[in-house]
């Protein structure tokens, strides 16, 4: 018997099974699939508020030297102090002794003791002529804890602060507190003149400069993280990957790759050991030293900028005097003849400071 049902492919409306129809296949290749790309972003910030009480930074002279110390003013304290080692260190004079009621906060009982009562004398930093003289008593401690110094972006923070001297700055931050002025010359230091930034900070006039008050916020970090994940069709990528196999075809190599390539080579073969040490040749790339400035100019200011600041910290200039001979000991650095400054392509690396 003739079977006389005749039915479509319900996909194609074609004369065959739809099991068999060519359309009715899942190919993820010729399905069209979109790349995605996912963004996640994270935002942190941190703030660290810390109190700052009325500390100065004042020079000090001795003989033909000077150094910056830090001074704590202090007008809860009757008398002005000095540290031991401060006073040993500048050789103080000493003008007399005293036998002393020593009280400290939280103390019931007072501690008698016979101390050394000695001069010196306090400068301003910008302005030696704005000083004062003043008698202390040497003391063994003053404050145990390091009394911070305003952050360094806070001129930045108050307008006010920009053209002002801070009698405080926070490249002495590891400086400890080396004099205590208390009320006998608390108010021939201060000036009188106060200026509030906000409602928790003020800023007060001294023979130092202007000695901020208050609670601060010292830091301020904002850190910011993006990530974006980028997720691509690997059908395809698979795809040509096989399609290079089966054709016997490698990448090509582009010419900045090339150039990469030969730099690395170069790099590794100018690497040789003498006297137990590593010596690395510069990695120029083609044609780039001749073109590049020497920095002579750069390096030239700031050691400039570097030497001014010898002037106002001694102990900074013998800190880097030691590094330096260490190295030239170590033959770590050498001392360029003075007949090859002036060579052609020279070039000079000049100082960062930290």
């Amino acid at each position: 018997m003739k079977c006389v049902k005749r039915e479509s492919c319900p996909i194609c409306n074609g004369s065959r099974h739809f099991s068999i129809c060519f359309r009715n296949r899942q190919d993820d290749d010729l399905s069209p699939k979109r790349d995605t790309d996912n963004t996640v972003s994270a935002v942190i910030k941190t703030e660290v508020n810390s109190v700052l009480l009325q500390t100065c930074a004042a020079l000090i002279h001795v003989k033909n030297e000077q150094e910056v110390v830090r001074l704590f003013l202090d007008n809860g304290s009757q008398r002005s102090f000095v540290l031991k080692s401060t006073s040993e260190k500048f050789n103080f004079p000493i003008l007399k002794k005293e036998n002393l009621s020593i009280c400290t906060f939280g103390a019931k009982e007072t501690e008698t003791k016979t101390l050394n009562i000695v001069k010196m004398k306090l400068k301003n930093r910008d302005d030696p002529n704005l000083c004062i003289e003043i008698e202390a008593v040497e003391t063994e401690h003053i404050s145990i804890t390091n009394l911070p110094t305003p952050d360094r972006n806070i001129d930045k923070k108050f307008r006010y602060l920009k053209n002002v001297q801070l009698a405080d700055s926070y490249e002495f931050n590891d400086k400890e507190i080396s004099i205590l002025i208390g009320t006998d010359y608390y108010y021939q230091v201060v000036t009188g003149r106060i200026t509030r930034l906000n409602k928790n900070l003020v800023t007060v006039e001294t023979l130092f400069g202007w000695s901020l008050q208050g609670q601060s916020t010292d830091s301020e970090d904002l850190l910011t993280m993006s990530v974006i994940v980028n997720e691509s069709n690997i059908s395809k990528q698979l795809s040509e990957f096989w399609n290079l196999e089966n054709l016997g075809i490698e990448a090509e190599v582009s010419d900045e790759e090339n150039i990469d390539n030969d730099i690395m080579s170069e790099f590794e073969a100018g690497i040789s050991y003498q006297n137990k040490r590593y010596k690395v040749k510069f990695p120029w790339k083609p044609n780039m030293k001749t073109l590049l400035e020497n920095n002579e100019e750069i390096a030239r200011k700031r050691f400039l900028k570097l030497k001014s600041r010898f002037k106002n910290d001694s102990s900074l200039y013998e800190d880097y005097k030691l590094v330096v001979n260490n190295y030239l000991s170590e033959k770590i650095i050498e001392r360029v003849p003075f007949e090859e400054e002036n060579l052609k392509h020279n070039i000079f690396i000049y100082h960062i400071e930290q």
